[in-house]
């Protein structure tokens, strides 16, 4: 039960770093802001009937096989959670429509035969997400290459770096 507990918190904390960077692009790619003298920014909430076109963003989701990819996804999509998920074989994908934005989440798996295809999606990402299994010190140093190759082919994406399964995030400097 506790243990169930821990997973049921971890999973909550993964889903809401994500939602941050939901609402990131939401903020930073929004249509439809206008500045208003007085308040700064507001935003002009229309009904979705009447934005047939959406403005579509991708969050690329990476990382190792068993980091959490999929958990997490599954998380933002259902709002539930589940204590066992079967690894990726392929991809994994949720959307998220809001007043005008339509974010696409999309995981490849993290086994070694898909990591070489990784850089095959970053030309269409608009934000990566690095989810690492901060309880698995044995692979820390190669999720750490995998994140630095990511990194010299897509510079330019911003990044998130999730630490999942987390204790503790003392590890988290070993990635840097």
């Amino acid at each position: 039960m506790a243990a169930l507990r821990n997973l049921s918190m971890v999973i909550g904390a993964a889903v809401a770093a994500l939602g941050s960077v939901l609402f990131i692009a939401w903020n930073r790619y929004m249509p439809g802001r206008r500045r208003s003298r007085r308040a700064g920014y507001q935003l002009d909430y229309r009904p979705l009937c009447s934005q047939p076109n959406y403005l579509d963003r991708q969050i690329l989701v990476l990382g190792l096989d068993g980091a959490g990819k999929s958990s997490i996804i599954h998380a933002l999509s259902t709002n539930t959670t589940r204590s066992s998920s079967a690894p990726t074989h392929g991809f994994n994908t949720a959307q998220i429509l809001s007043q005008g934005l339509k974010i696409e989440l999309l995981e490849v798996g993290g086994s070694q035969n898909l990591r070489t295809y990784w850089n095959q999606y970053l030309k269409n990402a608009h934000i990566m997400v690095f989810v690492v299994d901060s309880t698995d010190d044995k692979r820390l140093q190669l999720a750490r290459r995998e994140l630095h190759r990511l990194l010299e082919e897509a510079s330019h994406l911003p990044l998130m770096v999730l630490a999942n399964k987390q204790v503790n995030i003392g590890w988290f400097f070993a990635l840097l």
